[in-house]
C-alpha cells in the first residue's frame, strides 16, 4: 500500500471510529456495536484530527501520485473542510439532533440490513440500544440550552417521539421475526424508549431558554461553496442564481399551465395535476410499475449501462419509519457491502388520519410526482448511481459523495427523461418543472437562512406558496435546511454544472457524441463533484 492509500485508509478508520453508525451505513461493520462517542474531550481530539489530516494530505506532492491519487487527495481535503466548518459550529454544544440522528439511523440501519447474518445485527443492536441511556444522559450535560435554536427544539421533539415509537413498537416487530436471535433486544429497547423519553422530557423543560441561531454565516458558507463544492461563486452570487431560475421556472410553468387549461395560472393547473393520484391500496404498485417503466425507457433509449446483478425491491415504509419518511424513503445498496441491490420504501396513507391529512398525503403521491421521482431515486437516478459507484469508487469516494454530484444527477435525470419523451405529456413536464422550481426556491432559501437573516417560518411560506409544498412537507424541509447549509443548493447547482457539461463535451465530440457514453464516462470518476469531473471528463 503505497502512502497515500495508508494515509486514506487511516483516515477513514479515524472518521468511523468518531461516526460509527456512519460506518455501519456505509457497510462497514465491525463498528455496528457502537454509538458516538459524546463530550468535549472526544469533540476536541476530533478537531485535531482533522487538523492533522489536512496537514498529511497537504504535504503529499501531486508529481509523485498516480493520477487517481492526486483527484482523491484533492477530494480529501475539500471534505475535510466541510468536516471543520461543522466542527467549528459546536453542534455537540447546540443540536439535540447531532445526538438523535446517529442514534435512530444506527439503529434502523441495524434493523433493516440484510448483508449481516441476523444474529450478529441483533446483537450489536442490542449494545447499542443498551448504551443509549448513558449516551443521551451525557448528551444532556454537553448540551447548552441557552445555544440551541429554537426550531431545532421543535425538529428534535418530533425526532425523540419517532425514535420512542421505533423503539417500544418496531423492536418488538422485528425481534418476535428472530426469536431465536434477538435476545435480550426488546428489554434493552424498552431501557432505551425510556432514556428517549426523558431526553424529550428535557428538551420540553429548555424550549423556554432556547435563543440560538441556526444560520452558519457568510463566511462559513463561502468556504463550503469554494472550497468543499469546487463552485466559482460566493452566497451572493448563489441567490441571483436561485433568483434567476424561479423567474426561468415560473414563466416556463405559466406556458405549460396555459397549454393544459388556457386562461388559468400553473398553480390552480398544478392543483389538478395532484388530484390525480392512485388509490390508496394500489399506491405500492403505482410506484413499483412507474419504478419499472423508469428501468425499461434506460434500456430502450440506451441512456446508460446498468450493471450485472442490480436489482431493486419496493416494500411498504415500517410503521415505526412513517414519521421520519412521510412519503418515500429508497434505501441505496451500501457502498462497502457486498451486492447491488436497493430498497425502496414507500408511505402508505394513515386510515386513522383526519380525512384532511389523507387527502394531502395522497396528493403528494400524484401520478405525475410518481413517474418523475421514480427516475430521480431510482433508474436512472440515485439507486443506479450508486450501483455504479460501488465499481467504480475508490474508499475515499465510497464514504464521501458531493451532494453537488449526486443531487446534480438526481434532478438531470428527470429533464433526460423530459428529452427523451417519458415525461413529455404536459401535466408531467408541469410536475417536472415543479420539482426544479422547488430546488430553485431552496437556493434562495437556503443563501437566505444562512446568510441573510431569513427566518424559519418565512422559509416555510415560500415553499408553501412559490414552490406549492403542502404546508406540512414543507415545515420539515424547512428543519433540514437550518442544519445542512448549502446542501439544499446543490440539486439545481449540480444539474446547471452537468447540462453546461455535457454541452462543452458534445461540441467537444462532434458527430461522435453519445449520450451512453457520456453517462458512463461520468459515472467512472463517481462522486467527485462536478467541476473535478469537468476537468477530467473534457
Amino acid at each position: 500500500m503505497s502512502d497515500f492509500n495508508q494515509t486514506v485508509s487511516e483516515f477513514l478508520e479515524a472518521y468511523w471510529d468518531y461516526e460509527p453508525t456512519e460506518a455501519t451505513h456505509a457497510g462497514v461493520h465491525r463498528y455496528d456495536d457502537r454509538l458516538p462517542p459524546v463530550g468535549p474531550e472526544p469533540a476536541a481530539e476530533w478537531g485535531e484530527t482533522l487538523e492533522r489530516f489536512d496537514d498529511r494530505f497537504a504535504a503529499f506532492d501531486d508529481a509523485e501520485l498516480t493520477h487517481e491519487e492526486s483527484l482523491d487527495r484533492e477530494w480529501a481535503r475539500a471534505v475535510l473542510e466541510k468536516l471543520r466548518v461543522e466542527h467549528e459550529t459546536r453542534p455537540w454544544e447546540r443540536s439535540p439532533r447531532y445526538y438523535l440522528d446517529p442514534l435512530g439511523n444506527g439503529l434502523h440501519d441495524l434493523l433493516l440490513g440484510e448483508v449481516v447474518p441476523a444474529e450478529d445485527r441483533f446483537a450489536a443492536l442490542r449494545e447499542r440500544l443498551e448504551a443509549v441511556p448513558e449516551y443521551l444522559a451525557a448528551a444532556r450535560d454537553c448540551l447548552e440550552p441557552a445555544e440551541i435554536p429554537p426550531i431545532w427544539i421543535e425538529s428534535s421533539l418530533r425526532t425523540t417521539e419517532s425514535l420512542r415509537q421505533f423503539m417500544t413498537e418496531g423492536i418488538p416487530e422485528a425481534a418476535a421475526e428472530h426469536p431465536d436471535r434477538s435476545a435480550g433486544v426488546v428489554d434493552a429497547g424498552e431501557g432505551a424508549a425510556e432514556a428517549v423519553a426523558e431526553f424529550g422530557s428535557y428538551l420540553q423543560d429548555v424550549e423556554g431558554d432556547a435563543a440560538g441561531e441556526f444560520a452558519v454565516g457568510r463566511e462559513r458558507f463561502d468556504r463550503l461553496l469554494g472550497n468543499y463544492h469546487k463552485l466559482d461563486m460566493d452566497a451572493d452570487d448563489l441567490y441571483e442564481f436561485g433568483l434567476d431560475w424561479i423567474e426561468w421556472y415560473e414563466r416556463e410553468m405559466s406556458e405549460i399551465a396555459e397549454e393544459i387549461d388556457p386562461g388559468n395560472d400553473w398553480q390552480s393547473v398544478l392543483d389538478d395535476v395532484k388530484d390525480d393520484y392512485p388509490d390508496p391500496d394500489n399506491l405500492l404498485q403505482a410506484y413499483e410499475d412507474e419504478t419499472m417503466l423508469a428501468r425499461e425507457h434506460c434500456l430502450e433509449e440506451d441512456l446508460i449501462t446498468i450493471p450485472d446483478g442490480e436489482e431493486i425491491s419496493l416494500e411498504l415504509t415500517p410503521s415505526y419509519m412513517r414519521d421520519w419518511y412521510p412519503i418515500a424513503k429508497p434505501w441505496t445498496t451500501a457502498p462497502f457491502d457486498d451486492g447491488l441491490a436497493g430498497k425502496w420504501y414507500v408511505t402508505p396513507v394513515d386510515p386513522e388520519a383526519p380525512p384532511e391529512e389523507q387527502e394531502e398525503h395522497l396528493r403528494d403521491h400524484s401520478w405525475a410526482w410518481i413517474r418523475a421521482i421514480a427516475q430521480h431515486e431510482m433508474y436512472p437516478g440515485h439507486h443506479l448511481h450508486m450501483a455504479r459507484l460501488k465499481q467504480a469508487g475508490t474508499p475515499l469516494r465510497k464514504q464521501f459523495t458531493s451532494p453537488v454530484t449526486v443531487e446534480g444527477w438526481g434532478l438531470y435525470t428527470e429533464e433526460l427523461f423530459y428529452e427523451t419523451g417519458l415525461l413529455a405529456e404536459p401535466e408531467l413536464r408541469l410536475m417536472q418543472l415543479r420539482n426544479g422550481l422547488w430546488r430553485a426556491v431552496r437556493i434562495v432559501i437556503d443563501t437566505g437562512l444562512h446568510t441573510r437573516g431569513m427566518s424559519a417560518d418565512e422559509a416555510t411560506e415560500m415553499l408553501v406558496d412559490r414552490a406549492r409544498l403542502e404546508p406540512g412537507w414543507a415545515r420539515t424541509e424547512v428543519h433540514r435546511y437550518t442544519m445542512r447549509p448549502t446542501y439544499p443548493s446543490s440539486y439545481r447547482v449540480g444539474l446547471s454544472l452537468l447540462m453546461d457539461l455535457r454541452e462543452q463535451y458534445e461540441s467537444q465530440q462532434g458527430a461522435d457524441y453519445d449520450s451512453k457514453e457520456f453517462h458512463d464516462t461520468f459515472m467512472e470518476y463517481s462522486i467527485l463533484p462536478v467541476g473535478m469531473i469537468a476537468d477530467e471528463v473534457l
